[in-house]
């Protein structure tokens, strides 16, 4: 997951990483991670697939202490063979958790 990564490469790395959806203002249909003010890491943008969601904001970012902004926690939803799950990114520590069927 794209948030899990730039958790890890912001703390691995020192340095602030976003991960951006697109288009700004949704319905988002890919996202990319990439260093604060460098260009996207290898292998992205990524398309969403078709049976996922994304409610929040349309920029992540995490600071090289795994905190994540903005403030509050954004939700990504899978649907599949009608059970949804959730990843949650918790903004005080960065923490990306799984809830799900």
């Amino acid at each position: 997951m794209s948030s899990r990564l730039a958790h890890r490469l912001a703390l691995s790395g020192r340095a602030n990483y976003l991960v951006t959806f697109n288009p700004a203002g949704g319905p988002f249909t890919s996202y990319s991670v990439a260093r604060v003010g460098g260009s996207a890491e290898a292998d992205f943008p990524k398309t969403l697939a078709a049976d996922v969601s994304v409610t929040g904001t349309d920029q992540v970012t995490f600071s090289p202490s795994g905190a994540a902004a903005p403030s509050g926690t954004i939700t990504f939803s899978f649907a599949a063979g009608g059970k949804t799950a959730k990843v949650e990114v918790v903004a005080a520590t960065g923490l990306v958790r799984t809830i799900g069927p």
